[in-house]
């Protein structure tokens, strides 16, 4: 798809597109969930952890990346698992995504939306998205609220030292 801005001046053309992630984007998708973790400073980022889940990620669950020409500029990226009480009920539980802020848009919508959509195309039940660990709860919140998501429960989380 391509989107065309004109400022009067000059025009340009900018080319996004969304697409299930593929083990080609997996660097790129590696690098932008280190600078997400950062951005919100969580700093038991590792690596290679990441890279595993995420390639995990790509084959057997749902990823979907945001990209601006042929570079990864955003993903989504989260689990399917069966409820511990009902194994016919699968849930998607979004394990991380990041939109560079640059490119922070109504792509990002739509990146969601595809998501959502992925998740439903693999026939999940419910879809959980966090907004606690964003720098911004309340405006992540209320995008997700936008998307159709309801609040459900409140999350806190108690550092052991170890």
């Amino acid at each position: 798809m391509t989107l065309t801005y004109t400022d009067g001046k000059s025009t340009q053309i900018y080319k996004y597109s969304i697409v299930k992630s593929e083990l080609k984007h997996i660097e790129k998708i590696v690098e932008l969930a280190e600078r997400g973790a950062y951005e919100v400073e969580i700093y038991t980022f590792n690596k290679i952890d990441v890279y595993n889940l995420t390639k995990e990620i790509i084959r057997k669950h749902v990823c979907i990346s945001l990209l601006y020409g042929d570079e990864v500029v955003g993903y989504v990226g989260g689990v399917i698992f069966p409820n511990p009480y009902d194994v016919t009920f699968k849930r998607l539980l979004t394990m991380s995504w990041y939109v560079t802020p640059k490119h922070r848009n109504i792509w990002s919508i739509k990146l969601l939306k595809n998501y959502v959509k992925e998740g439903v195309n693999k026939k999940v039940h419910s879809i959980s998205m966090q907004s606690r660990m964003s720098k911004d709860p309340i405006r992540m919140t209320a995008l997700y609220e936008r998307l159709g998501f309801e609040a459900t429960e409140v999350a806190y989380e108690l550092d052991t030292g170890v």
